[in-house]
């Protein structure tokens, strides 16, 4: 199996991420664009996550009083966004049974002999 092409201007932390979820793992088109945004998403973070190392907790507001630093805010955001576009991806397990190549195959087979898929003998 090849590996898909990494899309451009990734930094260190998003390629990191394509290779690992790519290694062996083929998935739909739709999952791809997913996994691009995921990659620069975490980018970001890392990005965002250098210039808050050392950075104070708070700032001083538009008013002078003293506020959780907006970069803190930002990489909570963007961490929790990640979250949700790595939860699009269908990542199969090594605790699934089948493969999504399996499934799709029973269900295919389920549909044309109009059978019951667990009756339906998978060839092979």
């Amino acid at each position: 199996m090849t590996q898909a092409t990494a899309p451009g201007g990734l930094g260190t932390a998003g390629r990191a991420l394509w290779d690992q979820m790519t290694e062996d793992i083929t998935y739909r088109p739709d999952e791809y664009a997913v996994l691009a945004q995921a990659c620069k998403l975490l980018d970001t973070i890392a990005t965002l996550q250098a210039a808050v190392d050392g950075a104070p907790l708070t700032v001083t507001g538009s008013t002078g009083q003293q506020v959780i630093n907006p970069l803190l805010i930002e990489l909570r955001l963007t961490r929790a966004e990640l979250t949700r576009q790595l939860a699009r991806i269908d990542v199969p397990t090594e605790e699934d049974e089948e493969t999504r190549s399996t499934k799709a195959r029973r269900s295919a087979n389920a549909r044309w002999h109009g059978g019951s898929v667990g009756s339906i003998v998978d060839a092979r």
